[in-house]
């Protein structure tokens, strides 16, 4: 659906049918405000979440020590990867996944 807003510079502008911006408003209904005694609760996943984003917000984004010793042990040609290893825990973490 397009709206088509036409109107002359300096008058009220019209919306699709010739009704005004101003009529419009008008006829438009009010949200009704919110309660103050509205609440909102959170459940337990909620708030581990929070406690997590917490946690990570705290830690270093990048081991830059971590990123230098594996980039050397790579140059130096000693870095090895344990492939049934990453295999294992790719696994275990696919398994978690699915149990939730």
């Amino acid at each position: 659906m397009t709206t088509k807003i036409n109107g002359v510079p300096g008058s009220s502008p019209r919306i699709d049918g010739g009704q005004r911006t101003d009529e419009v408003q008008k006829t438009s209904k009010q949200a009704p405000a919110p309660n103050a005694g509205d609440q909102v609760s959170l459940t337990n996943s909620a708030r581990l979440m929070v406690r997590l984003e917490k946690i990570l917000q705290d830690l270093p984004t990048v081991d830059r020590e971590r990123v230098e010793t594996i980039k050397q042990a790579i140059s130096d040609g000693t870095y090895s990867v344990n492939a049934e290893k990453v295999a294992a825990e790719v696994l275990r973490m696919e398994m978690d996944l699915h149990r939730r």
